[in-house]
């Protein structure tokens, strides 16, 4: 009895160690791609910055997370199932959910709650979809656009995208944009569907099966 009970407080130290490993590896991975971001998004084109700065935003940032984070992820689920192996043998079905679980990743998209004044489709080949919420948003900045329009017209190519991106603040939208993707599809924890959810969640469900057992 002693032992199983000093086996079930080793459970609770694995999953309190294994979630603050996974909460520092994502947030690790997130640091270099908001890096990788704004250098990017530097780059943009006036049409990424204005018509779909949502959707841009979130492509890149899902693209880039999976790549950084799935090695990451896997890693630390191998070396956590390991370690609850070692902790009972009554406990090797349960390490291995851990080995073998894979996250539901984010998959980039958009509702109309998302997507500001993103195109459904380009222009050239059907119909511009507009959230209703953005026409408020669209109207403010049709001066600023009118007076901005003597000025781009004589820049050309990047020259032309940069300075529309700086005077629109359409930097700052595709920043913000992706800031709120990091923050709910994949470092949050409210949200059961977020990367970093999911892992906590199987992490403490995982333990509290294994102390049933040991029990």
């Amino acid at each position: 009895m002693i032992e199983n009970l000093l086996r079930r407080q080793t459970v609770a130290e694995w999953r309190d160690r294994n979630i603050l490993l996974l909460e520092a590896e994502m947030n690790l991975r997130a640091t270099g791609v908001r890096e990788a971001l704004e250098a990017g998004f530097t780059q943009a084109t006036a049409s990424d910055s204005l018509f779909a700065a949502v959707s841009t935003a979130n492509g890149q940032v899902d693209a880039l997370m999976r790549a950084e984070c799935e090695p990451g992820i896997a890693r630390l689920l191998a070396t956590a199932a390991a370690e609850l192996e070692a902790i009972a043998p009554d406990l090797q079905t349960l390490a291995q959910s851990v080995r073998e679980f894979a996250p539901v990743w984010p998959e980039t998209g958009r509702s109309v709650a998302e997507a500001d004044v993103d195109t459904v489709e380009d222009a050239s080949h059907g119909s511009v979809v507009q959230a209703a919420e953005e026409a408020n948003w669209l109207g403010g900045i049709t001066g600023r656009v009118g007076r901005g329009v003597a000025a781009v017209s004589r820049s050309a190519g990047a020259a032309r995208d940069s300075l529309v991106n700086e005077r629109l603040g359409m930097v700052r939208r595709l920043r913000t944009a992706a800031s709120e993707r990091l923050a709910k599809s994949w470092l949050g924890v409210d949200e059961s569907s977020a990367v970093l959810a999911q892992g906590i969640i199987l992490l403490d469900r995982v333990a509290l099966e294994a102390r049933i057992r040991l029990t």
